[in-house]
Order: structure tokens, then C-alpha cells, then sequence
């Protein structure tokens, strides 16, 4: 695929990711001081039943965890996440410029074609 091959897949994996960490947690925090009691009506449990569907979430600005605040917790799990995220993207790159054998290579390619066949 031409898109792939030419390296445009991080630019848009970048730009999702700064998107998605620089624009959603402003309109969820609006969202939440808009319609407070709207929130917690909808994480009200209904009948009693247990599962995920009734799980009630606690606002994080009011909750922290050994002394750090919900919202700091949460954000530097994104960034540990997308440190990781980093490192992967480095070791792929790495492993994808070494060298392989030709046969090696050929039956790679088998597997790729009969896989994408199969989906």
C-alpha cells in the first residue's frame, strides 16, 4: 500500500493522537459542567443488577490516589501509554530494516497473502 510504504502512517497516527489527548478532554470536562445531574443519572444504577453497564464513575477532579489528583493520574497513564506506544513504533521500525534471508522473505509473503485471502 502506497500510504503505508512512505511513512505518511505516523504523521496520521501523530496527529490522531494529538488530537485526541489535546481536544477530547476539554469537551468531555464541558460536557460534565454543563449537565451534572445528567451524568449521574445516567451511572445511577437501575434495578440492582451488577455488571458493567451499572458501574458508577466518580468524578476525577473530586477523587485522587496517594495524594495525586484523579485527572493527573489519568493523564500521565496517556503519556506513559503513548511512551510506549513510541518505543513500539522505534523497535518495529529497527526489526523492519534488518536484513532477512530471500526464502525467509518469500514464505513471509505466502503467509501475508493467505492471511489477507482468509479476511
Amino acid at each position: 500500500m502506497p500510504f503505508l510504504a512512505n511513512g505518511r502512517w505516523r504523521i496520521a497516527l501523530l496527529c490522531s493522537f494529538v488530537l485526541g489527548v489535546l481536544v477530547a478532554p476539554p469537551a468531555v470536562r464541558t460536557l460534565t459542567a454543563q449537565a451534572p445531574g445528567a451524568v449521574a443519572q445516567v451511572q445511577a444504577p437501575d434495578a440492582g443488577g451488577g455488571g458493567e453497564a451499572n458501574l458508577v464513575i466518580p468524578d476525577l477532579s473530586q477523587v485522587s490516589f496517594l495524594g495525586v489528583p484523579g485527572h493527573t493520574l489519568l493523564y500521565s497513564g496517556l503519556f506513559v501509554s503513548a511512551l510506549g506506544l513510541l518505543f513500539g513504533l522505534a523497535i518495529y521500525s529497527q526489526l523492519r530494516n534488518l536484513p532477512v534471508h530471500a526464502s525467509m522473505l518469500e514464505i513471509s509473503e505466502l503467509i501475508y497473502e493467505t492471511c489477507k485471502t482468509y479476511l
